[in-house]
């Protein structure tokens, strides 16, 4: 059921962008009656022009043009691409309303949501939310930034069901509409400057997490935002003392809110031993430890593990660069061995580290995995912490952490 009826009067909908996102509000807007024309940038896969021919659908490729979205009332704007361009930025002047695959969804889904938002630890504490919530015997999704479109599943759920939703900048800085019953802010640090003009937009960027709320809804966030955020108007849950990494006081913040017995919430997330490529343990070799931290995409998520891990660690670390200050390393050079180097942000990671004599280049990350074997003793601890976003070299950070672990093993 819509809300509001905010598609009245849409007969076309333009979607921007063919990834997974872009793909799913393309199936949900054919499959409410509407006309969709798709415009990527690339060029699409035989198998997604045989879908989008299904769906009736118009689409051009190999670029955007404005003229493409004549005759479309919206046009929705996929995640991956930049809400700011010119191009977009055109389509509003135009006069052509624009909006986020989440505001989108947001318009059919009849459940309760939860959403996450932060710069690190977003996908964990969805996860741990969605297991503490399945103590109340109802269906819960787990969806959004995690991997799992919004739009991919929304028509299936019923007023009865919840649905836990990871949210980035990307995603919140096109929202209208969209409203979380309860919204948890876990923590802010500088990242995706690439896309954001400055730290202050991308902050106000996450912020909007809380815009639409009313005094009927909740926000959760730590203490030290309290200043930042008061002037919200959802009841606000302070988080006094977040544990480091799992941050299972959100997931308990959330229970509490929902009225689960928090005894039974503490025994079903207390065993949890943490997602894939976040310092995942891989294996030990010689008394060297292996970990994939490959969602490690920004300095301060790198710092969190070198935290965890002590001394006698061997970084590897690079990729695409966001406009990232990587000098904040350098508070633990004592406890970096050796930093081995790839990708496009291998010389600024190295022309900001004060103990360059530690550093060394690699050209693949198997050659940077060799580097840091070779270099290693037993006592020592590898770990692929790129504090980088993987597309310079791979197509996702997934891929990156299953082909590092595919190494580990072959040791």
């Amino acid at each position: 059921m819509l809300k509001k009826n905010f598609l009245d009067g849409i007969n076309t909908a333009g979607v921007i962008g063919a990834g997974k996102s872009g793909l799913a509000a393309c199936r949900l807007l054919s499959k409410s009656g509407r006309k969709v024309k798709l415009s990527e940038k690339g060029f699409l896969s035989p198998e997604t022009k045989e879908e989008l021919y299904g769906l009736n659908a118009d689409f051009e490729e190999g670029g955007h043009n404005v003229s493409f979205f004549s005759g479309c009332e919206l046009v929705i704007v996929s995640p991956g691409v930049d809400f700011h361009s010119d191009f977009v930025q055109k389509i509003i002047s135009s006069g052509i309303p624009v909006i986020g695959e989440i505001e989108l969804a947001f318009w059919f889904c009849p459940a309760p949501i939860i959403a996450v938002t932060g710069t690190n630890g977003k996908t964990t504490v969805t996860h741990l939310i969605a297991e503490a919530l399945r103590l109340s015997g109802k269906k819960v999704y787990e969806l959004g930034n995690i991997g799992v479109p919004f739009s991919s599943k929304v028509l299936g759920i019923t007023p009865d069901d919840i649905v836990c939703l990871e949210t980035s900048s990307f995603q919140l800085e096109s929202i209208r509409h969209f409203r979380p019953y309860i919204a948890c802010f876990l923590n802010i640090a500088s990242d995706h400057l690439d896309r954001h003009k400055d730290f202050l937009a991308y902050f106000n960027a996450k912020k909007n997490i809380f815009a639409n709320q009313t005094e009927e809804d909740y926000a959760v966030f730590p203490e030290e935002l309290a200043e930042d955020f008061a002037s919200i108007r959802a009841k606000k849950i302070i988080v006094k003392e977040p544990l480091a990494g799992l941050n299972q006081e959100f997931a308990l913040a959330v229970a509490k809110i929902w009225g689960l017995p928090l005894d039974k919430v503490k025994s079903r997330i207390s065993g949890f031993k943490g997602l894939p490529h976040r310092l995942e343990k891989v294996k030990t070799v010689n008394g060297i430890e292996f970990y994939n931290d490959s969602k490690a995409t920004n300095p301060a998520s790198t710092i969190w593990a070198l935290e965890k891990l002590g001394s006698n660690v061997i970084l590897i670390a690079g990729g695409r660069d966001k406009g990232m200050d990587f000098s904040p390393i350098n508070s633990y050079c004592r406890q970096i061995k050796k930093l081995i180097l790839l990708g496009e942000a291998a010389s600024k990671i190295k022309s900001v580290f004060k103990e360059k004599n530690k550093c060394l280049f690699a050209d693949s990350l198997q050659q940077a995995l060799s580097l840091a074997f070779s270099s290693a003793a037993a006592g020592d601890k590898i770990v692929l912490s790129p504090m980088c976003a993987s597309f310079d070299m791979f197509k996702n950070y997934e891929e990156r952490g299953d082909l590092f672990k595919e190494y580990v093993r072959s040791l």
